[in-house]
């Protein structure tokens, strides 16, 4: 499954809902501006948003909020050097900024630097007057350092401060997820999910693990909603295969999952699940291409997914055991 990274969140609305009104000192055109960028984010139509956040951050660059704009913008499009490129723009102007802290560790945990990553995320703590947000970061923190436990401990600890914090909501779901604790995980999203009813990330979530409770009508509900926001979210497309195979709507899974493939082949997952579509069609050899394509891909793929079944793994297990119902290999 793919990594689930929470992020803390512009807000967006309650900057969008307010009237355009040029404080003294402030440029109105590069405002406006930022404020067009802002919206092109929140639509998803990134290169717009990128152009509109540009011309912001020419018109006005010593404000911070407007290179945290677009190094936001980057980040979501994935251009992670020109995120840290803007966020420590951000910092130059305003060290002790905490969104930029945050983001700017967020990308370095994306990114693998997870010794940059707390380096950004203890300033911020460090700075921070702001306790549920500083255990918010604390978790990411234990998380980066493999203490999984203490981080869940975290943010449980934080929403015990503020119960309705989207991001940790998330972070903490996320987490429960990768502890194997699906039930509980799943009433977290659905909280979520109250607050942001069209989140991509929290549906594509939800949609997943109502396919491991075989929840199939529900998982098809969140997973519809998600595809209209994303259509090329491989993620929807690959959980939507698994709720229609599930149906036993076997057409519909290959489609799915084929759609998934051309947007990222290079997941040995997918291709080894197009296989076991393949096969139950009756469509052996293009289920043996498959079957080689993941084996290429990661050669391990195949040992490591009969392991997980036998060695505890439940999600892995859930989706062995879905696919072993309908007579797959």
């Amino acid at each position: 499954m793919k990594k689930v990274i929470p992020f803390f969140t512009i807000p967006l609305l309650f900057l969008l809902c307010q009237p355009f009104q040029a404080l003294p000192g402030q440029n109105p055109s590069a405002e406006s501006s930022y404020r067009t960028g802002m919206r092109y984010i929140q639509k998803k139509k990134l290169d717009r948003a990128v152009d509109s956040l540009k011309k912001a951050v020419a018109g006005k660059p010593e404000v911070a909020r407007y290179h945290i704009g677009l190094g936001e913008a980057f980040r979501i499009k994935g251009c992670f050097d020109e995120a840290v490129s803007s966020y420590q723009k951000a910092l130059a102007l305003e060290p002790e900024n905490g969104e930029a802290l945050c983001r700017l560790g967020d990308v370095h945990a994306a990114l693998g630097q997870n010794d940059e990553a707390i380096l950004c995320y203890e300033k911020f703590i460090e700075t921070s007057r702001n306790k549920p947000e500083a255990l918010s970061v604390r978790g990411k923190i234990f998380n980066l350092k493999g203490e999984r436990e203490k981080a869940i401990a975290a943010y449980r600890e934080s929403l015990s401060l503020r119960s309705g914090d989207f991001d940790t909501l998330v972070a903490l779901a996320s987490d429960l997820v990768r502890a194997e604790r699906f039930p509980e995980a799943r009433d977290l999203f659905l909280r979520a999910k109250k607050i942001r009813p069209y989140d991509e990330n929290v549906l594509v979530n939800l949609g997943m693990l109502y396919t491991l409770e075989k929840s199939y009508d529900k998982a098809l509900d969140v997973l519809s909603t998600a595809i209209k926001i994303d259509p090329v979210n491989p993620r929807t497309r690959f959980y939507l295969g698994k709720t229609y195979f599930g149906r036993g709507d076997l057409d519909r899974a290959i489609s799915h999952t084929e759609k998934a493939l051309e947007i990222d082949p290079a997941d040995p997952e997918k291709h080894f699940t197009l296989g076991l579509y393949y096969d139950k069609k009756g469509w052996h050899d293009l289920a043996a291409a498959e079957y080689e394509e993941a084996l290429y891909l990661d050669p391990q793929y195949l040992y490591n997914r009969l392991r997980a079944a036998g060695t505890g793994n439940k999600q892995e297990a859930a989706d062995r055991r879905h696919d072993g119902e309908r007579g797959d290999p």
